[in-house]
């Protein structure tokens, strides 16, 4: 039986979308460093069907970064509320991290953190961690360094998902979390 241009449609649709699915885990632990043989490799698919939807990796990326997932946690995300505390705005971007559930939503956050070019996370983060400094919530100290504490504490329990999927781990109590960071840093 013949398919309707709908049917067709619907097959493209889903060969993208696995094509997405399968590259996003890639670009947020490899970045810019993703290559057409390793998502092929991933998506078990060859050259030519990613070639027929994509003309590189960056077309695939700028794909990831136009999903919804990704819209909604980067505006989750973005530190430009001068009408909070700093503190209060750390507590929340924490929070954030924190109430992700699946690797996909890990990952997102993960190009997040990680793109530069496409908002400057840790820059502004960086910036946030000043700024509590200036309002003397936060200690005196690097803010570089804070920052990246914060940071690498989400990519650590990040990466743990990752590499024990069928593992049955528990993400620590945020606010034991943010006692911690508390006692050193405010």
């Amino acid at each position: 039986m013949p398919r309707t241009p709908l049917q067709f449609q619907n097959m493209k649709d889903e060969r993208k979308l696995s094509i997405l699915e399968c590259s996003l885990p890639l670009f947020s632990l490899y970045g810019n460093k993703v290559s057409i043989d390793l998502i092929c490799s991933k998506a078990k698919c060859s050259h030519g069907l990613i070639y027929h939807y994509y003309k590189n990796t960056k077309d695939i990326f700028d794909d990831l970064l136009k999903s919804d997932t990704y819209n909604c946690l980067a505006s989750k995300l973005i530190i430009d509320d001068k009408n909070k505390k700093a503190e209060e705005q750390i507590r929340e971007i924490i929070s954030v991290l924190y109430s992700l559930k699946t690797i996909e939503e890990m990952s997102y956050a993960n190009i997040i953190i990680s793109n530069e070019e496409k908002g400057g996370f840790v820059q502004n983060f960086i910036k946030l961690v000043k700024r509590g400094q200036k309002e003397e919530e936060i200690t005196n100290g690097s803010p570089d360094s804070i920052a990246y504490c914060i940071i690498l504490l989400f990519k650590g329990i990040y990466l743990s998902y990752l590499t024990n999927k069928k593992a049955n781990i528990k993400k620590p109590d945020i606010e034991n979390i943010y006692e911690i960071f508390r006692k050193i840093y405010f």
